[in-house]
């Protein structure tokens, strides 16, 4: 703490006459400051005084009621701008997985269906508690369909993406 902080703070042991002359100046400033301010400190439109035994007037609670609202309507949306792009983002590369699983399914042609069950994919590493599946059904002789559904978890929830397509012995529709 210096020389004049001590004296403002009440100790009144000097180093040195210097400093306490210089202490002294700097007490009678900050007294003669803190009076003015309490003298003449006015409202927003410097109409009226006010003491300080008056608390807050009507406007400034007013104008600090809106600075808190708008606050927290910037910080709510905000978060719920994040967490909106994180499901658009989450369900982008569960559309994404889905998609490159059907486009190998026509590829490969009827004749090579997966079967039903689970598959890998390097993609549902990014997906919470991701998982992804082929279901394949037999709609006629020629023809079957192949369900291909990702799922995960958001929260307690639980989301999924399925894609549909049809397969025939003479190629995919």
């Amino acid at each position: 703490m210096s020389v004049c902080s001590q004296h403002l703070y009440g100790n009144t042991e000097y180093p040195s006459p210097t400093d306490a002359g210089h202490c002294t100046h700097l007490r009678s400033l900050v007294t003669i400051l803190i009076q003015f301010t309490l003298k003449y400190s006015r409202n927003i439109h410097g109409l009226a005084r006010r003491s300080t035994a008056e608390g807050f007037t009507l406007l400034e609670t007013i104008v600090s009621i809106m600075i808190v609202g708008i606050v927290v309507v910037i910080f709510s949306t905000g978060s719920n701008t994040f967490i909106l792009t994180r499901d658009a983002k989450q369900q982008d590369i569960a559309a994404h997985i889905a998609s490159s699983k059907l486009a190998l399914v026509r590829e490969n042609g009827y004749a090579a269906l997966p079967s039903d069950g689970p598959f890998a994919d390097p993609l549902l590493s990014a997906l919470p508690y991701g998982a992804a599946s082929t279901s394949v059904t037999v709609v006629n002789a020629k023809t079957k369909q192949v369900d291909v559904i990702v799922g995960w978890k958001r929260g307690e929830t639980q989301r999924s993406v399925t894609l549909t397509t049809l397969i025939t012995e003479t190629g995919g529709l």
